[in-house]
């Protein structure tokens, strides 16, 4: 059965493709068992990798045919090839708003050690096992179809008193209240910046880039060193706990196109200037710029 992507609206043979790491086969192998009762396509590797054939070749067109990847995390985390994985996920996700849906596997630790681009979406939780919610939640996340759920009896008293004390919608009873330092920072940095970038070889070397980032968390821009000229494309996001800006997708110089990614620790904002340090030891200043923005020159 041939599967529509919401996002892209292309024609997959796949409703999910299921990257993770082989010790945790088990679970997985069980997480699968769920999603396909539930009548959904899924790659996995076990079913999908023919012998004889590269297998990394396989794992990338088992993206690229799967409307949304599954990244399940275990007690041991993730293996060195389920990074490459999630790094092909990403490049999708930019390029067509496909889902990442980090799955929380029993045995996974209580506070989970997630890769920033995955950390801020919101995961499914089956560390308690494969309940009917987890599972529920985890099925819309694919197919972007919400369950119809009737709270219990208890559930429903619980709400009807908050809501007397509160005055609130049931709907709004479980909302968390957003880190002050990732609201402030979402807020400043959508908008057109010119940014000037010391870079750390060769000494003295300084980059221009022009950057224009939007609200829904994604970016563009346009880098100018003395070495030449640099697109750069796809998703920022605010780390809450670290107050940190990260930036991921790609880059091309107009003879290739490799990954791009970068963290900067701020540690200094405001509505109109943003500085801070890469994580390759570039001292970055983000100027407020209103579009339409100039090119930016060096001397010959």
């Amino acid at each position: 059965m041939a599967i529509i992507s919401q996002a892209s609206g292309q024609t997959l043979p796949f409703h999910a493709f299921l990257s993770h790491n082989s010790k945790s086969k088990p679970a997985v192998r069980e997480l699968k068992v769920h999603l396909v009762e539930a009548e959904l396509n899924v790659w996995f590797d076990e079913d999908e990798l023919r012998p004889g054939i590269p297998w990394q070749e396989l794992l990338e067109a088992g993206i690229r045919d799967s409307s949304s990847v599954v990244v399940a995390v275990g007690p041991d985390g993730f293996g060195p090839w389920e990074d490459e994985e999630m790094q092909g996920a990403l490049r999708l996700a930019v390029k067509d708003r496909r889902p990442v849906i980090p799955v929380l596997l029993p045995g996974c630790p209580e506070v989970p050690n997630l890769p920033m681009f995955l950390g801020n979406r919101t995961w499914v939780d089956l560390r308690n096992g494969f309940t009917d919610d987890g599972l529920a939640k985890l099925l819309w996340g694919i197919t972007g179809k919400k369950p119809r759920r009737v709270p219990d009896t208890k559930e429903k008293k619980k709400r009807h008193l908050v809501q007397e004390e509160k005055n609130e919608e049931p709907e709004n009873f479980h909302r968390r209240k957003p880190d002050v330092r990732s609201w402030a920072l979402n807020e400043v940095l959508p908008g057109a910046w010119q940014v000037q970038i010391q870079l750390p070889h060769p000494a003295g070397v300084m980059g221009q880039l022009q950057l224009e980032v939007f609200a829904h968390g994604m970016f563009r821009g346009t880098l100018m060193t003395p070495m030449g000229l640099t697109t750069i494309e796809g998703q920022w996001q605010a780390n809450p706990a670290m107050n940190q800006l990260g930036f991921q997708g790609m880059q091309s110089n107009g003879f290739q196109t490799i990954p791009y990614g970068v963290i900067i620790q701020v540690t200094f904002f405001n509505q109109q200037q943003i500085v801070g340090v890469t994580n390759v030891g570039e001292q970055v200043t983000f100027n407020r710029s209103s579009p339409p923005l100039t090119p930016p020159q060096f001397p010959q």
